[in-house]
């Protein structure tokens, strides 16, 4: 299948660790994710499809499938690494996007978009109002196989 990319806006929070689990929490309430009971009927034994009631039933029916989703990741932290959402620095959103406090409309530019294409990882960084205010939150990354 290939890993997907995914990206969302919340509220601001300068607690990341809380928004990270406010936003799954969002994604699985919505369903917006890869399911592979939803995608493959076969491995439900012909069973009628049913939702996961929990992310860790999700997260055993994916298994190395993944969701495709801010749901593939379990944490936040300083190091890159699998499953790890890392918050940029400034210098990396200067880098990115030519300002240490990018508004949301910046979000939206291809900047941020070459980091997604190492698998498995997610990003976040905050977003400000014209006026440098945070704005809200931006968390991106890609996942699944």
């Amino acid at each position: 299948m290939g890993a997907s990319g995914w990206h969302y806006f919340t509220e601001h929070n300068n607690d990341l660790s809380a928004a990270l689990t406010t936003l799954k929490a969002q994604v699985f309430s919505a369903g917006t994710y890869f399911d592979a009971h939803r995608a493959y009927p076969s491995l439900r034994g012909g069973a009628a499809y049913s939702p996961p009631k929990t992310v860790r039933e999700l997260m055993a029916r994916c298994a190395e499938d993944g969701t495709h989703s801010i749901l593939d990741m379990s944490t936040i932290a300083a190091t890159e690494d699998y499953g790890v959402v890392r918050p940029l620095t400034d210098d990396e959103r200067l880098a990115l996007f030519g300002t240490t406090t990018p508004t949301r409309d910046m979000m939206l530019s291809a900047g941020w978009e070459q980091l997604r294409t190492r698998r498995s990882r997610g990003w976040c960084t905050p977003f400000y109002t014209d006026a440098g205010a945070p704005d809200g939150l931006f968390f991106w990354g890609s996942s699944g196989d």
